[in-house]
């Protein structure tokens, strides 16, 4: 699965998921700032922007940040969302949406193949500064930053894998459920960076492909969970 088809598959799913509050409360909060007369100012940061966009102007001129799929792409998570919130006016809404790498099981505990490349893919991104397990934490990231107001909202949704089902990544998606190439291409994104922390490539490859395998079989109860935050400023 090519990049942009993979992220816009994953946008697709995530607002299939994240609907119908995430876009109300988008639309509520600019439909107030155009009922004073003045022009908004969105600013989206993440997969699709890159990271770039994290080092915008430090001048408060954004009336909503929006950061999506950042997580694995820069280390100090708690140190970007500081670093943005400078440029929200007061006010504005910051908006985080991420999902953990690892999967899990409803029937209980995930076979072993599973939890051994979650633990290989921790350790690597470890090595680099970047937390995996920090989607379960957005909410005390947010909070910590004292800039925001308390409790933010959250939701905290899983992403099944497909299962039974049958259909295109497209269709999938639009059914809130993963489809076998997005599980495929989510997971040889990390790959290289488990890789250069130092595993036999042997030994990862079929390590991913034994979980690909279980990941995708009719039978799979396993799930990503996703988590999304909405913060407004002080």
């Amino acid at each position: 699965m090519f990049s942009q088809l993979r992220l816009d598959t994953l946008h697709q799913l995530h607002m299939t998921l994240l609907e119908p509050y995430h876009s109300q409360t988008i639309h509520t909060h600019l439909a107030a700032i155009h009922s004073t007369g003045r022009r908004s100012r969105v600013l989206d940061v993440g997969a699709v922007s890159g990271p770039s966009a994290c080092s915008p102007s430090l001048t408060p001129c954004s009336d909503i940040i929006h950061v999506k799929i950042l997580l694995l792409e820069i280390p100090d998570y708690s140190a970007i969302i500081e670093r943005l919130a400078v440029t929200l006016r007061p006010g504005g809404l910051l908006i985080l949406v991420e999902t953990e790498p690892r999967y899990l099981s409803s029937n209980g505990e995930t076979s072993r193949c599973i939890r051994t490349l979650d633990a290989c893919v921790r350790d690597a991104y470890a090595a680099r500064g970047v937390d995996t397990t920090l989607p379960a934490n957005l909410l005390q990231c947010l909070a910590s930053s004292r800039v925001f107001h308390t409790p933010a909202f959250t939701q905290e949704l899983g992403m099944p894998t497909a299962g039974f089902l049958r259909g295109s990544s497209q269709s999938l998606a639009r059914a809130g459920r993963l489809h076998r190439s997005l599980i495929e291409a989510n997971i040889a994104k990390i790959i290289p960076i488990v890789l250069a922390n130092g595993y036999e490539q042997g030994q990862i490859r079929q390590l991913v492909k034994d979980c690909i395998e279980e990941l995708s079989s009719p039978d799979s109860r396993h799930y990503q969970r996703l988590f999304a935050v909405y913060g407004r400023k002080i």
